[in-house]
C-alpha cells in the first residue's frame, strides 16, 4: 500500500532523497513512512486522520504537519547513511563516494524546516483544533475508596490497643 494523501505527498516533496531513501533502507519502507506521517498528524490533530479527511485540513496545516513529518524523515534517513561507508575509493578510475558532505547537508536541511516549523507555528495555531487527552485510567489521588493503595496505620486498631501488644 502506498503512502498517499496530501500531507504525504508535501513531505516527500519536501525531502524526496530521504524519502526515497527510506523506501529502500533495511527496516524501512512504506510502512516506516506512513508511521512517521501517522505520528505527525497525531501529534499536531490529536489523532490519525484518513487520507480523505486530510483534504479538509487547511493548506497551511497540511504543510505544518508535512514539515513536522519531513524532520523525522530527515533524523531516520542520517541514520540509515550512518550505516554506509564514509567514503569508497575505487582504484583504476579514481572514483571516489563521499557522504559526509550529504550528512551534513541533511542536517542543514532539517535546520531550515525547524525554523519554517517554528515560523508557521503562530500562523497554524488557530487553524488546528484544540486536543483534548482522554485516559480511561487515570490516577488515583484519594486512598478513600482505592483497595490497592497502602491502607494507613489506623485501619489496624489491634496494633494501637496497648492492652493487645502485651504479649507481642
Amino acid at each position: 500500500m502506498p503512502v498517499d494523501g496530501p500531507i504525504a505527498r508535501r513531505a516527500q516533496a519536501t525531502v524526496s532523497s530521504s524519502w526515497e531513501l527510506l523506501l529502500r533502507a533495511p527496516g524501512g519502507g512504506e510502512a516506516s513512512l506512513q508511521r512517521i506521517i501517522d505520528d505527525a498528524k497525531e501529534d499536531v490533530l490529536g489523532d490519525v486522520i484518513t487520507v480523505i479527511a486530510e483534504d479538509v485540513v487547511p493548506r497551511k496545516v497540511q504543510r505544518y504537519i508535512a514539515r513536522i513529518a519531513a524532520v523525522d524523515i530527515i533524523t531516520n534517513a542520517i541514520d540509515a547513511w550512518m550505516d554506509k561507508p564514509i567514503s569508497t575509493q575505487i582504484t583504476g578510475t579514481d572514483e571516489m563516494e563521499s557522504w559526509e558532505a550529504r550528512i551534513k547537508n541533511m542536517q542543514d536541511h532539517k535546520s531550515r524546516l525547524m525554523a519554517e516549523i517554528a515560523k508557521l507555528y503562530p500562523e497554524v495555531i488557530d487553524l488546528i483544533p484544540a486536543v483534548t487527552l482522554n485516559s480511561p485510567t487515570a490516577p488515583a489521588v484519594s486512598s478513600a475508596e482505592d483497595p490497592f493503595l497502602t491502607p494507613s496505620h489506623q485501619s489496624f486498631p489491634i496494633l494501637n490497643n496497648p492492652d493487645t501488644t502485651q504479649g507481642l
